[in-house]
């Protein structure tokens, strides 16, 4: 990263505050903030697919909740041959000692788009 760590910083604290309130993120403001959630991002995916398999991946996370799917591969068999679409899950999870750590059981969730006047 370019620059010295508090104007980074300050680039990140700036981002997170006004992110609600703008579209897009500018790419140099965006690359910093990759590499500072990189690490979760990944070991969520990680933890995801250990315990559900390949096949499942995360649509979206916070700082305590992830939101993921488990896709059936083409080449599956169905018995009553018919292929329902997957249906998005939530869990809990919380990070202890640099580790993810998936809590409960998943429950299924719905993807709700709003879109409002700005």
């Amino acid at each position: 990263m370019k620059g010295n760590l508090m104007n980074d910083i300050n680039k990140i604290v700036k981002v997170l505050t006004n992110m609600d309130s703008r579209p897009w993120v500018p790419v140099d403001e965006k690359i910093v903030l990759d590499e500072q959630f990189f690490p979760l991002d990944q070991a969520l995916r990680d933890a995801i697919k250990e315990k559900f398999g390949q096949w499942a991946w995360v649509i979206d996370y916070s700082d305590k909740e992830i939101i993921f799917q488990v896709d059936m591969p083409m080449t599956a068999a169905v018995p009553s041959g018919v292929i329902k679409p997957p249906v998005p899950k939530l869990m809990k999870y919380r990070v202890t000692k640099q580790t993810v750590e998936l809590l409960g059981d998943p429950i299924e969730v719905k993807r709700v788009v709003r879109y409002e006047e700005t």
